[in-house]
């Protein structure tokens, strides 16, 4: 997906209150210029506007993940003895 600037600054904005309102900051001042541009790259990097995923790829970085190219699956066991 190819997104304008204006596009992932707005993304950013939204991902900004998000963290904000769950109480996450990502150890920055998340309305500061520099925190929403950071946010906007993030989202061009995640290739995507969406505020959870934009705030999760924060949330991962800031705590010491490199960025990386690769897709993440959760998978939960299917517990299948129930005895």
């Amino acid at each position: 997906m190819r997104t304008s600037a204006q596009a992932r600054r707005n993304a950013a904005e939204r991902a900004a209150r998000k963290l904000m309102r769950s109480g996450l900051d990502c150890d920055r001042h998340l309305t500061a210029e520099a925190s929403l541009a950071w946010l906007a790259d993030i989202a061009r990097h995640v290739d995507s506007l969406d505020p959870t995923t934009i705030g999760a790829a924060a949330l991962l970085e800031s705590s010491g993940h490199q960025r990386a190219n690769e897709q993440l699956t959760l998978e939960i066991p299917n517990d299948t003895n129930t005895s």
